[in-house]
Parts: C-alpha cells; sequence; structure tokens
C-alpha cells in the first residue's frame, strides 16, 4: 500500500496539491479497513463466522459508499469536500478487497501461499499499469477508478489461485457482491428521488 501512495503522488504532481492530500487521507482510510478485516479473517478459523463477517464489512462498505460526500464533511471542512466521490470510488473497491482477503486466507490455510504472493505482485503490476494508463484517460478521477479496478482484478486473481486447489465459495462471493451494489443503487436512487445529491457528482468535474 505504500508503493501504491509513492505512485500516486508522482503521478499526480501536476494535480492539485490539495487533491493528493485528500486521496491519500481517503486510501489510508480504506487501508486500515481492509487491515481489520485481514486480521480477522486470518485469524478465524470458522468459515461461517467470516462469511457473517465478509458479508456485513461489504454492505457497511456499501452504505458508506452512497453516503460518502456526507461522511467528508461530517469529519473534514468544506475544503475536502472534492474527497466525497474519491471515498465512494474507492469504496466500492474496497468491497472486493474484503472478498479477496476472504479467498486469500483459503489459500493459506490450504498451504498454498505462492498463488497469494503471485497474485499480489500480479495486483502491483497491474496497478503500475492501470494508474497511469487512467490519468492520462480521465485525468485525476481516472486514477482514482484504476485504483479501484485493481481490487476488482486482484479478486480475480485470487479467485484464479483457488480454481488451481478446487476451493471457493463463488455463490457466497457473487450474493455479496450483488447484495452491496444493489444496496448502494438503492441508496443512490433514494437521494435523488428526495433532491439529497450524488456522492458521484463531483467526479464529472475532473475528469478530462
Amino acid at each position: 500500500t505504500g508503493i501504491e501512495w509513492q505512485v500516486a503522488g508522482g503521478l499526480t504532481a501536476t494535480a492539485d496539491a490539495r487533491s493528493q492530500r485528500i486521496l491519500m487521507l481517503v486510501l489510508r482510510a480504506i487501508f486500515v479497513v481492509v487491515l481489520i478485516s485481514v486480521v480477522v479473517l486470518t485469524v478465524s478459523s470458522n468459515r461461517t463466522a467470516t462469511l457473517d463477517f465478509g458479508f456485513s464489512t461489504a454492505v457497511g462498505l456499501a452504505l458508506a459508499a452512497g453516503g460518502a460526500d456526507w461522511l467528508i464533511m461530517l469529519i473534514y471542512d468544506a475544503r475536502y469536500a472534492a474527497a466525497g466521490w474519491m471515498l465512494s470510488v474507492l469504496l466500492m473497491g474496497a468491497i472486493f478487497a474484503v472478498l479477496s482477503n476472504l479467498n486469500e486466507a483459503l489459500l493459506l490455510g490450504a498451504g498454498r501461499p505462492i498463488y497469494s504472493s503471485f497474485a499480489n505482485l500480479l495486483r502491483l503490476a497491474t496497478l503500475a499499469v492501470l494508474l497511469p494508463g487512467g490519468f492520462a484517460v480521465a485525468g485525476f478521477a481516472g486514477a482514482v477508478i484504476a485504483v479501484a479496478l485493481t481490487e476488482l482484478l486482484q479478486y480475480g486473481y485470487i479467485a484464479a489461485g483457488l480454481v488451481r486447489v478446487r476451493l471457493g465459495y463463488w455463490g457466497q462471493d457473487g450474493m455479496i457482491a450483488l447484495a452491496s451494489f444493489a444496496l448502494i443503487a438503492l441508496v443512490l436512487f433514494a437521494r435523488h428521488a428526495l433532491g439529497l445529491g450524488d456522492p458521484l457528482a463531483g467526479m464529472a468535474l475532473v475528469m478530462r
């Protein structure tokens, strides 16, 4: 994660310094959530308990993604309002990060940490490609989307390892992902219907 922050900082050197600080704050917040999930999922040996935790965490992230702009305004002042859409996008990616960590624990339990290590190397390589590519295509917004997209691809890398060892709970993963994004869509629809704004509205302002 430290490498990601350095890459992001170097890539956005021409962007507004405040936007860079906002992105760093958001990435650190996501990292803390994912780190907690790693610890809990690794320590727990009960699959049902880990699934319950994974589902609860993903749903919590989905709710936070739907109200990310409100969370930012609650914690920071108006100068950091632009972080709302960043937090929303990155929280969507964090849903897949939680699922990846859940499945990574299966690889470790199966005695195949090599697949996990290889998946993490692919993740870093993917980020190194998508981050500058996203910035070139859509500016700062593209870079943020690239970070979230990398988490989705990381899930695929971990899943490939699980296929090799004939493990995986794809039905549960699918339900967690579907429920999370359905909840995000419901929150966004409700906010629009009630005239309460859109947490992703600011993204268009920084796209090329």
